[in-house]
């Protein structure tokens, strides 16, 4: 039988080691959960289809920012936008978005870009990636952090 000392000292062990795991968990979602705002995302994938030849080659300038200023900037193919947005708990709104309008060799997508943007409702992040699903769930775009 053990004697209430080594009961008390085996208990006291367990409540500090869950407590530093906790608190590592802790460490864990605040990365996990790292704000989106300021940092500059780069597009990999636009309504399932992968934009450039592989995610590794994806080009830069299909971007985002979203901004402390509550406005979202970025660039399509060769285009720069802009557009008011919010962000609360996940839940992403992105206004009519604004651009210059130079031509561009695929205007296509880059039209089809900015419509989806408009159509986000929901922005998850997973350390450095960004999904954004429209209002039935849908993932209609996907983004790696440049940050990171």
């Amino acid at each position: 039988m053990h004697s209430p000392m080594k009961q008390i000292a085996f208990l006291l062990l367990v409540v500090c080691v869950g407590l530093s795991a906790a608190g590592c968990c802790r460490a864990c979602r605040a990365v996990k959960s790292k704000p989106v705002e300021g940092s500059q995302w780069v597009l990999l994938e636009l309504n399932g289809r992968v934009v450039g030849r592989s995610a590794e080659e994806t080009p830069a300038s299909y971007s985002l920012t979203l901004g402390e200023d509550d406005r979202v900037t970025g660039r399509g193919d060769c285009n720069s936008f802009f557009a008011p947005y919010s962000l609360t708990g996940g839940k992403l709104s992105i206004g009519t978005i604004g651009s210059t309008r130079m031509l561009c060799p695929n205007s296509a997508q880059e039209a089809e870009y900015f419509q989806t943007l408009e159509r986000a409702a929901t922005a998850n992040i997973d350390g450095q990636y960004m999904i954004l699903q429209d209002a039935e769930g849908r993932i209609i775009a996907s983004f790696r952090n440049t940050e990171e």
